[in-house]
This record gives structure tokens, sequence and C-alpha cells, in this order.
């Protein structure tokens, strides 16, 4: 065990240039940084509304990983020599996608509790098996970063065989956690649900299934191309650059097939889609539950169509606008006049005018003494 060398074998997209890697890495690194913030805004903004989504959060934590990454490659592009530089850009590329695959695999989950509650919320199939999947995906990485660490300063061919060994199980299962929702979602929907389903977040549950599905694709890709890549024999820098080690399959299988995904996530806003209620537990107890072919709402969508005033208030308000307008014809009439051979209105003059009647005064009631009302009807008192 040497000190850190170069990688004598090519390996995807390396090793970087000034052209074309430093513009395309500088414009990756804007866009997933502008993804950074778009996911953050959304998160805060459910925040302070009640509306807890986590994965905004972990999507924001990816986006923050991929823009370390280019900076990590920016760097390295301008020192080529620097092998930290080479070690740290290589662990943040294969580290970072890990969280998408982990955001899938709790929307499909909620899909299931949502379309077969007794499997979804079962303490062995539902509440258990994503956290194992996650634990064993932890553990893979642990052991994909460790090889590719180990790789850059291993000197015997054993220690190699085994780096490249775990670097090849850590991309199968990878790619298996990538496809697992599609598989997972395909063997939900053959299966005849039991009673409604269990409606949660906004839109259609089948927009949810598509959503998960086209994610899980396009990751699917990525990872199964880095895979296949990984799989061929190793060939040496010395010989020609294999179509499959080339910078344009590094950029369009690592970065652009995530950045299309983190985009996703935000136009289609899965954060309002995949929302729960805090704390369901055995059903997802939600106000408005509409049936699976209309659109729901959340709640200020909910207010904001909800009429203001009711159909009592309605008449009152007709009532007192046409009274307004009788008073208001009344009061023209008083001032105009129709000439009886123009047949035009004209001002009425003063005299003309017509007066009001002259009111009556209300007769004045005086409560007499009570000596004198006993007088008035003959009863005297001694």
């Amino acid at each position: 065990m040497g000190g850190p060398h170069t990688l004598p074998t090519q390996t995807l997209g390396t090793p970087p240039t000034p052209l074309p890697d430093a513009p395309i890495t500088a414009v990756f690194l804007v866009l997933f940084f502008s993804g950074a913030i778009i996911h953050m805004r959304l998160y805060r903004a459910n925040l302070a509304r009640g509306h807890k989504f986590l994965f905004s959060g972990a999507t924001f934590g990816f986006c923050m990983a991929r823009t370390t990454a280019c900076c990590l490659r920016l760097g390295w592009i301008y020192h080529p020599n620097n092998v930290s530089l080479a070690i740290a850009s290589g662990i943040f590329v294969a580290a970072g996608v890990l969280i998408l695959y982990i955001v899938n695999l709790f929307y499909v989950q909620r899909i299931i509790r949502a379309r077969h509650p007794q499997v979804g919320w079962h303490p062995v199939g539902g509440v258990l098996a994503i956290p194992v999947i996650v634990g064993i995906t932890m553990c893979s990485l642990f052991m994909n970063v460790t090889a590719v660490v180990q790789s850059y300063y291993a000197v015997d061919l054993n220690i190699q065989r085994i780096d490249r060994d775990l670097q090849l199980y850590g991309a199968s299962w990878f790619t298996i956690v990538g496809i697992m929702p599609v598989f997972i979602l395909g063997a939900i929907l053959c299966i005849p649900k039991r009673g409604k389903i269990d409606h949660f977040g906004a839109g259609r549950l089948r927009t949810k299934i598509a959503i998960v599905m086209a994610a899980s694709l396009i990751l699917t890709v990525g990872a199964g191309f880095r895979l296949g890549a990984a799989a061929v024999t190793p060939v040496l820098n010395s010989e020609p650059l294999r179509w499959f080690f080339s910078k344009a399959c590094f950029y369009l299988f690592d970065f652009t097939v995530e950045i299309i995904v983190v985009y996703m996530y935000a136009l289609l806003r899965v954060d309002r889609r995949f929302h729960v209620p805090d704390g369901a537990k055995g059903t997802y107890k939600t106000d408005e539950v509409l049936d699976e072919k209309s659109e729901r709402w959340d709640s200020d969508d909910l207010e904001a169509r909800r009429p203001s005033t009711t159909i009592n208030d309605s008449k009152t308000e007709f009532n007192e606008s046409m009274t307004d307008i009788n008073d208001s014809a009344s009061a023209i009439s008083r001032i105009l006049s129709i000439n009886g051979q123009s047949g035009k209105y004209e001002l009425r003059s003063a005299v003309d005018q017509p007066k009001a009647p002259p009111q009556t005064p209300e007769p004045e009631h005086y409560e007499l003494p009570p000596g004198i009302i006993a007088r008035e009807r003959g009863e005297y008192s001694l």
C-alpha cells in the first residue's frame, strides 16, 4: 500500500480537461445550485404553512452534493496531478444519486399504503421493508466508497481485484434499487384493490404512479450504463479511448439524467402530491377526499374556491341594492322633468319641484298622575 496514484485504467469521463469539461461542468454547477434553491424555497414555504415535507430538503441535499462534485471536478480540471481532488470528486459523484433512489422508495411506500393499506401498513411488508432496503443501500455505499479510495492506493493485484468486485457489487445494487419502484408499482397495479383508495396529497393516484415510474426509469438508465461501463474488461490508459468511457457519456448518463429528475420533481410539485398528514398511522386522514378521477386541492385552494356568502346573504344584498336604486330614481325625478313638447329632460325650477307633504307632528303623550286617573274613572278613595 503506497501513496495515492492515478489509476492506470480508463474510467467514465476521465481525465477531465479545460475544454470541453470546464464550461460543461460550470453549466451543471449552475443548474444543480438553482435546483437546490428551488427545493429549499419549496421546503421553507411549505414549512411556514405547517406543511412539513422532508423530501424537498432531501432533494436540496442531493443538489448541494452535486454542486460540491462539480466544484471538485473544476478544481481537478485545473490541477490534473492532484490525486486527492480526483478521489473526492469520484466519491461525491458516486454517492449523491442514492438520495434520489431513497426518496423514490418512500414515494412508493406512500402509494402502496394508499392503494393496498393492508400491505402498506403491515409491520413487516410496509413498515420495515423500506428501512431495510435503505440500510443495505447505505452499507453498499460505504463499501463502494472504501473500494474507490483504496483503488488509488492499492498496489497489490489481489487488492485491486477485490476493490473492483466491490465496485461492481455496488453498481449492481444501485441499479436494482433504481429499478425497484417500477417492479413494485407494476405488481401493486396487477393486484386488485380492496375497498376505496386512501387518497393523500393533491392530484390523482395514477399521476403519482406515473411520476415515480418515470423518475425511476430515468435514474435506472444512468445506473445501468454505469454498471455496464464498470463491468467491461479494464482498458489501459495507453489504449484508444472506448466510447462508453467518453466525456459525453459521463455528462449524459450521470448529470443530465439527474438534473431531469430534480426539475421534474419541482415542476410537478411532488411536495403537494406526496404530502401526508403528520402522525398518520393505518390511514391517511385528509380533510377533503375526492374520488380517483377528480383533482384534489389543498386547504388553501378549497378556501379560495368556497363562496364567501350564503344564499340568504345574497338575497339581502340584492334587496338592499334595489332599494338604493329606487331611492336614486326618486331623487332624479325630483330634479328632472320631461318637456311635453320636445320630450327631453329639463331641470325643474325650485317652484316646480314637488314639495314634500308637510309632516303632521305626532301628538305628545303625557302620563297623568294616579289620583287624576282615579277621579276620571269615578274611583275615589277615602
